[in-house]
């Protein structure tokens, strides 16, 4: 999907974010893979059309951080809010992206029980 291109040229193209991993996946990682990583997800993709036809797609993703510890979490996960927020009209994985907004965030405590795992979450539109 086009949505998953942007962020995924956005992530593996910024230097703080490969600074502290090379590992960017788009809707999963496997068990057992090393942290830290991002996780990101398409929650929405909803086309914007005019009188004069189709012209953009407005979508929600979320962007999740994982690390082996609370404070790289916190690090990866600033790192990637600054290399996604407030990006300017152009072209990202061959994409044409009108804007892209940083939406919030949260520390998540329950990281599906596995134990040593550091979760944060970010909404980007």
């Amino acid at each position: 999907m086009e949505v998953g291109k942007v962020i995924y040229s956005i992530l593996t193209g910024d230097s703080a974010v490969a600074a502290i991993t090379p590992r960017i996946y788009g809707n999963e990682a496997r068990q057992g893979i090393d942290l830290p990583c991002v996780v990101y997800y398409v929650i929405s993709s909803n086309p914007q059309n005019s009188k004069s036809g189709f012209n953009a797609i407005e979508a929600r993703v979320q962007c999740s951080c994982y690390a082996d510890t609370y404070e790289q979490s916190i690090e990866l996960s600033i790192a990637v809010r600054n290399a996604l927020s407030d990006k300017p009209l152009g072209e990202y994985g061959g994409v044409t992206v009108q804007s892209i907004k940083f939406d919030g965030s949260q520390d998540i405590t329950d990281c599906a029980g596995i134990e040593g795992v550091y979760h944060n979450d970010l909404d980007i539109m």
